[in-house]
């Protein structure tokens, strides 16, 4: 589900299928990836939650920008993340270590 604008968006079926909720609650629990590609570059603009099946979906989603990297840098645009739990927290973690430049507000809880 990884793409150059690939949103998880408010689809009811993927919403029941992965989180388990009505599509009222559900909605609030979203994430939408953004991938810009730029001569220098990759941005993964993230916004909303980085929870729980999303996690999975963001390595999904840097683990091929990776393939075709080639000479450029990744970026994890962050300013738009909301909140996300201890696996978000880890996986930024094991990306920052990969050399994965993060950047964000800093505002967000946890």
């Amino acid at each position: 589900m990884c793409g150059k604008d690939r949103g998880l968006r408010g689809v009811n079926n993927l919403e029941e299928q992965v989180l388990g909720h009505s599509a009222a609650t559900s909605s609030l629990q979203m994430l939408r990836i953004t991938i810009e590609e730029a001569p220098l570059a990759v941005t993964l603009r993230l916004e909303g939650k980085l929870i729980g099946p999303w996690v999975k979906e963001v390595e999904q989603c840097w683990r091929n920008a990776l393939v075709n990297l080639g000479p450029r840098t990744i970026l994890i645009d962050l300013s738009a993340v909301s909140f996300m739990d201890t696996a978000g927290q880890a996986l930024l973690a094991k990306m920052q270590l990969a050399g994965f430049r993060l950047a964000g507000s800093g505002s967000m809880g946890s």
